[in-house]
């Protein structure tokens, strides 16, 4: 029996309808499932786009419905993502539906944006959504400048439903995983008594003003105002004074660490430093492979490595160099004068090490070449065995 409250938007509280002696109730079907279930009205133009005379009178109200499904956003099988339903007072029923109307009303339709159940429903309480002959769409060609009706209605409906889906959004600190926990949640306890109907309803309105950006239409977020609607079963709320607490809490906890952490690293690095002059550097490298990390991580130069350049800290730490005292410009100073020292005494420098590796280069080259010519030796061989 649900497709029929789905159908029929405009049914009277009053109204006495009964299937198989079950007594169907039009009005849970949305207002009993939409959390947060707001109303918006809004004022469009057929005939001159809303990017020329925005403030043009010659326009007609549409209402709009916007919330979040608890019921589809708790099924597996069905999409989270913003639902767009029609209903028109022409022919009293829902005469289109779109499953995903993102990209119709121009929003993000990457991810998870404008999803967690998100349900625009649209009342065209004036009659004025121009239909075909079945009824069953709405025909823009039956106006004679209909593709400008056209973008100024979804233009409209977007606007509201962008800044609908922000403004909730914001009050879990833009975090989607937060707001669909919450919509979740509230699925858990769905009322079904005492509802009324959308058109008899009193539900959360916004007072705000909207401008034109571009090919959208947009909320000013500073003049905005909520006023709560009695007939708004299930709101998100969240703690604020809790949240703003430990957040402050969190800061001052985060500070007092990080001067801890820079009083260490500054008495560390001063350390490092003794020790590295005490260290007595080694004459001749281990391997080959131990020569080239090494220079590698000190000056980023063999085989191309750049990006080792561009971590100059990590490297003078690993290294034991004395590059480690970048934090105070005394530490640098004592930094130089040791490696010019260090560059003077020691034979074995950077210009060593990369000849070195040269030399070992062409070792493996040379080698590998004979290992080639004695496989091709190997191959003759068995060939003029086999001819034997």
């Amino acid at each position: 029996m649900k497709p029929i409250p789905k159908t029929y938007l405009h049914i009277p509280n009053n109204f006495d309808f009964t299937i198989g002696g079950k007594n169907v109730d039009f009005a849970k079907y949305w207002t009993a499932r939409l959390v947060e279930l707001s109303s918006f009205t809004v004022n469009i133009n057929k005939r001159i786009p809303f990017q020329q005379n925005f403030e043009h009178q010659d326009t007609f109200a549409l209402r709009i419905f916007v919330g979040f499904d608890t019921v589809r956003v708790t099924e597996p099988s069905a999409g989270k993502e913003a639902s767009l339903y029609v209903y028109s007072r022409q022919s009293g029923r829902l005469i289109t539906q779109y499953d995903d109307a993102r990209t119709l009303l121009k929003l993000s339709a990457g991810g998870t944006m404008f999803c967690q159940g998100l349900t625009i429903i649209i009342d065209d309480i004036g009659g004025h959504l121009p239909l075909n002959p079945t009824k069953e769409q709405i025909a823009f060609g039956e106006e004679d400048r209909g593709e400008i009706f056209k973008d100024n209605l979804f233009a409209w409906i977007g606007c509201m439903v962008h800044f609908y889906y922000n403004h909730q959004l914001d009050k879990f600190g833009k975090k989607k995983t937060a707001l669909t926990k919450k919509v979740c949640e509230l699925s858990d306890n769905l009322q079904t008594r005492g509802l009324k109907s959308l058109d008899s309803s009193s539900f959360t309105t916004y007072q705000l003003t909207s401008k034109p950006i571009g090919q959208n239409i947009r909320v000013d977020k500073s003049s905005v105002k909520e006023k709560p609607g009695k007939d708004t079963l299930y709101r998100l709320k969240t703690s604020k004074s809790s949240g703003t607490k430990s957040s402050r809490s969190t800061a001052a906890s985060a500070t007092s660490a990080s001067t801890t952490n820079g009083r260490k690293r500054k008495a560390t690095n001063i350390e490092l430093q003794q020790l590295s002059d005490d260290i007595p550097r080694r004459k001749k490298p281990v391997s080959y492979r131990e020569t080239e990390t090494d220079e590698e991580e000190e000056d980023g130069e063999l085989g191309g490595r750049d990006d080792d350049r561009k971590q100059p800290a990590r490297r003078a730490t690993q290294n034991g160099r004395g590059n480690a005292n970048d934090s105070t410009d005394q530490s640098m100073s004592e930094n130089t004068k040791t490696t010019e020292e260090q560059a003077a005494s020691d034979p074995y420098t950077k210009a060593y090490y990369m000849d070195l590796c040269g030399d070992l280069t062409q070792r493996r080259l040379k080698d590998k070449a004979k290992i080639k010519e004695l496989k091709k030796k190997i191959k003759q061989l068995e060939k003029q065995m086999k001819g034997e």
